[in-house]
């Protein structure tokens, strides 16, 4: 008989010595020695393509169904032993002997029934009952399955899965094992049509499930979710802040090197990954979101323009050069609102072959994943539904409320498990994704000590609220302990977070860069103006000034950009240049004018945290009992806020002279209790003053002339 050849998408089994050899391709003839082929008029070489399965025999063959999988060393069986075929796909690693088990299943993307074009569940497609269409042919009666995992795959067989579920009365029984059932549309229910079963009283079985002899190659993403549909739901959860602020790494890898732990990439000869538009914002009623609207991939809005210097389209190649490692570009600077968009991966598709593979939005048809881009609001006391007027920074040891804002598609759940931490900072090390195992936020598990909560037991006992469209912590304010500078990490964990797998990174903390000073301080009795320091021997006030924000039309964030002020605070002033201890100034002792900015601020730390009080320096802070006279109070109520902090006693009258000209180091403490600043190490740096006179080594006196 004249053998046929099909031009089509197809895998063969090919019985070679003894031996099973599976081979997959496209467009190659199949001839009456390939065994099993699989087909479709969409060649579906890649994930998330439909395709028809079908198992045919050898043509010419009557009587013998040598088309179906056999095992080694047995290259035919008789008709009479396919009574219920039927056909699964499994996990590459799968045995013979796994084929009996579900846990090897492989998750589809979706299922669909090709007649009416309506969705199955999900969870009903495997295993696939095979029909005899013709005297030599068994398919699948048209339904039709989608990959959702790139990778390898194997097809488990069995010629008479035929446990059923069987009800008499109101008891449902499997017909193989008895185990107890539920029935379903299909006749196996509940019942696992893959169990061997003895048919005789001699015991000899039926053949028994067996496995293809290689691997199904799929194109495309894979990830280690085990459910149908799960992959477009996995989650990449990335920061950023306005005007660029602390922004983090948003990185997808996987290479065998450093990839996400259980994530595959199977490239086609092109290999691209895209975005979606944003998710519209969710359906929120009474704080919890009731509807989403994930965006799909294949087509549709164009990707979200949030980037800066996004490609053009805006696809990025992850196989060859880039080798499964790419980068989200950095979100634009205006940005200052979360969004969701679900990320696309096109296996080498070319919906308009003129056009060529992954040209058009319609070629990226599998996703894998939500790209989650979180961001923080830093603000005043305040009611947390409005924060108008969000900071970028904040003051070293003032309360501040924090917001942590949730992206669109269920990135927070509307529960009280959520939990918040502050981290210190890595170093200048390698940052981490939150998908790596690595990260800070899931191997710290202990918040870090300069996070300073109202009272010791709440560190990682506060949640922000039940909400799903933001978290909140503004009733129990925190204070962190760090210099001007320097950053505290923020971690989110949205439920059991004793399991550090369960945090993530949602954005960073930084003080504010320079402390900003009032030009002159009120008298809170008569309102006289006392300026701010400025001239040897002249009195005068220090006062600091918050409540700064930045102008968002501006590229750079103002330097002062923090919030306002609250409690109390104490003052010190050292000289920079004019007081020496063991024979030498700070300018001396420390080379000041050969070190950078950042190494004067550590010097100038280190010196505040001496607490030392120079006696003939400043008139008025020549102690720390002068220094308690002069609290900056704003008030007892830790709810009041302000933006001048004046270090002038109670009236805000008292005031400061200096005695030798030149430059003042500013040192600062707000963690007080009754007048006394509670560490030596709470002591920070705030910045320089002059001081105009005498030049350095002079000092200005008055001449009696006779």
């Amino acid at each position: 008989m004249e053998e046929k050849s099909v031009q089509k998408f197809w895998i063969s089994y090919h019985i070679s010595g003894g031996n099973g050899v599976l081979r997959v391709g496209r467009g190659t003839t199949i001839d009456s020695s390939q065994l099993m082929h699989i087909f479709d008029d969409a060649p579906p070489d890649h994930a998330s393509d439909a395709l028809y399965l079908w198992v045919a025999t050898v043509e010419g063959i009557t009587g013998e169904w040598t088309a179906c999988p056999v095992r080694r060393g047995e290259p035919t069986m008789n008709v009479g032993d396919h009574r219920m075929p039927m056909v699964k796909v499994v996990h590459s690693t799968a045995r013979d002997s796994d084929c009996e088990r579900t846990d090897f299943d492989m998750p589809m993307l979706e299922t669909e029934v090709a007649t009416s074009s309506t969705r199955g569940a999900p969870a009903s497609i495997w295993p696939l009952r095979l029909y005899q269409t013709s005297e030599q042919t068994l398919s699948t009666s048209s339904t039709m399955f989608k990959f959702m995992h790139g990778g390898r795959y194997k097809m488990c067989y069995d010629p008479d899965a035929s446990n059923a579920c069987i009800c008499v009365a109101t008891i449902c029984k499997c017909t193989i094992g008895h185990d107890s059932c539920t029935t379903t549309s299909r006749p196996h229910g509940s019942c696992n049509p893959f169990e061997s079963a003895d048919i005789s009283p001699s015991s000899k079985k039926l053949p028994e499930a067996m496995l293809l002899f290689a691997d199904l190659v799929v194109h495309g993403v894979g990830s280690s979710c085990r459910t149908d549909d799960c992959i477009a739901a996995e989650r990449w959860d990335c920061y950023f802040g306005r005007l660029g602020e602390n922004s983090g790494p948003c990185r997808f890898d996987f290479s065998m090197e450093s990839g996400r732990l259980g994530w595959v990439l199977q490239p086609g000869a092109v290999s691209r990954m895209t975005w979606t538009a944003m998710y519209p914002l969710d359906s929120i009623w009474e704080g919890v979101a009731v509807a989403t609207y994930p965006q799909a991939c294949g087509g549709g809005s164009a990707p979200a323009a949030n980037f800066d210097d996004a490609p053009q389209p805006p696809t990025f190649e992850l196989w060859p050069r880039s080798d499964g490692v790419v980068s989200m570009p950095r979100v634009k600077s205006d940005v200052s609102e979360p969004f969701t968009v679900t990320v696309c991966y096109c296996p080498d598709v070319a919906t308009d072959p003129e056009a060529g593979a992954c040209q058009l939005l319609a070629d990226y048809v599998q996703p894998f994943g939500r790209l989650y881009f979180w961001t923080l609001h830093l603000c005043d006391y305040s009611d947390p539904l409005w924060c108008p007027s969000p900071y970028l920074r904040v003051v070293p040891q003032q309360k501040f409320a924090i917001k942590i804002l949730c992206p669109p598609g269920n990135a927070c759940t509307a529960s009280t498990g959520n939990r918040i931490k502050f981290l210190d900072p890595r170093g200048r090390g390698p940052q981490y994704s939150n998908w790596d195992g690595g990260g800070i936020c899931q191997l710290e598990m202990l918040e870090s000590d300069r996070a300073i909560w109202p009272y010791e037991s709440a560190s990682l006992n506060l949640d922000g609220g039940g909400r799903s469209d933001f978290k909140a912590w503004s009733t129990e304010l925190v204070r962190l302990d760090i210099s001007a500078g320097h950053a505290v990490e923020v971690c989110y964990c949205n439920d059991d977070c004793g399991l550090g797998s369960n945090w993530i990174q949602v954005g960073r903390v930084h003080a504010l860069t320079e402390f900003a000073y009032a030009s002159k301080t009120h008298a809170k009795l008569d309102g006289t103006e006392i300026e701010t320091i400025t001239y040897v021997n002249k009195p005068g006030s220090f006062t600091l000034f918050g409540g700064i924000h930045s102008n968002m039309n501006e590229p750079l964030p103002s330097p002062w950009d923090s919030n306002r002020y609250s409690g109390e605070a104490l003052l010190n002033l050292l000289s920079f240049d004019r007081e020496e201890v063991d024979g030498m100034t700070i300018e001396e002792r420390y080379h000041v004018n050969l070190v950078g900015l950042e190494e004067l601020r550590m010097v100038f730390d280190r010196e505040c945290k001496q607490e030392v009080f120079s006696e003939g320096l400043v008139e008025g802070l020549s102690s720390a009992r002068d220094a308690a006279q002069r609290l900056a109070r704003i008030s007892f109520d830790f709810r009041q806020v302000d933006r001048y902090l004046p270090f002038a006693g109670s009236n805000q009258d008292q005031t400061l002279t200096v005695r030798k000209a030149g430059t003042l180091a500013a040192c600062y403490c707000a963690m007080v209790a009754d007048g006394v600043c509670l560490r030596p190490h709470h002591w920070v740096f705030v910045g320089l003053l002059q001081i105009r006179g005498p030049r350095g080594g002079q000092e200005r006196r008055k001449v009696q002339v006779s």
